[in-house]
């Protein structure tokens, strides 16, 4: 009897792995379908629903916009439309990205967020087999069975991250990403995925305590928050200017 394939959503945000030649520099214009196609074998691992969501570069999205991302997936997830969701954006702001969406998130099927450091016009791109690690994730027993225990996941140079534990540690690798706390959750060695540990979510049950889950979260208008870096010998100028501005500066 032939198995059914699993259904995966892939939503492009754009990024380096959209990039096409916009007259003397790259831009992201790929669409979602292009970057599936790219990959011929795709189609023997599942059945894709494309969709592009914007053709932006990473630190051009907006917390609105990811918000309105993750009522999408959450969307697909409780109508069951799918048996998993690929993200590809850029790698900027892909953490993030990542994490916010494990925050608001309560879904049973697996969501891995992806990128490229390499655009598709360079010589070895990495983002067709980031992809390709993406989708073999999605598929592997031990995660799909996990019903969305492992949180969003991200996965680079066949590399598996937890969405808390991932940081962008170079930007001028390829191997970029990193988890320095714990290490990675996985690994793939060609065609199969090699689970190392289960990450801990226990945070996440307190937030849902907290913030009521995914309706709270998603109802609060967004704040400003600045993040100032500090280095030795710091006069503290910006910080006593943001202290004594009547409006702290729009924070």
């Amino acid at each position: 009897m032939t198995m059914k394939k699993p259904r995966i959503h892939v939503l492009a945000l754009g990024g380096t792995i959209a990039m096409v030649q916009g007259g003397k520099a790259v831009r992201p214009g790929l669409l979602a379908e292009n970057l599936i196609s790219a990959i011929p074998e795709l189609s023997q691992l599942a059945n894709f629903n494309a969709e592009t969501v914007s053709k932006l570069g990473s630190f051009d999205l907006t917390l609105d916009s990811l918000l309105k991302l993750a009522t999408h997936i959450q969307n697909i997830s409780d109508r069951r439309i799918a048996d998993g969701v690929v993200i590809t954006q850029g790698t900027d702001t892909l953490e993030e990205t990542a994490f916010l969406l494990d925050t608001v998130l309560d879904v049973k099927i697996p969501v891995v967020v992806i990128g490229a450091m390499r655009n598709p016009l360079m010589i070895s791109a990495d983002g067709p087999g980031n992809l390709l690690a993406a989708v073999r994730t999605i598929i592997s027993p031990e995660v799909r069975e996990s019903e969305g225990k492992l949180g969003v996941l991200v996965t680079m140079l066949d590399t598996i991250h937890t969405a808390r534990h991932v940081a962008k540690t170079d930007s001028s690798r390829i191997d970029a990403f990193s988890s320095p706390p714990t290490g990675p959750m996985g690994v793939l060695v060609e065609d199969r995925v090699y689970i190392h540990m289960y990450p801990d979510r226990n945070w996440k049950i307190a937030f849902i305590g907290i913030c009521s889950g995914i309706s709270a979260a998603m109802q609060d208008h967004p704040k400003q928050v600045g993040l100032v870096t500090v280095g030795l010998d710091e006069s503290g100028g910006f910080l006593r200017a943001l202290c004594e501005s009547e409006d702290l500066l729009g924070y």
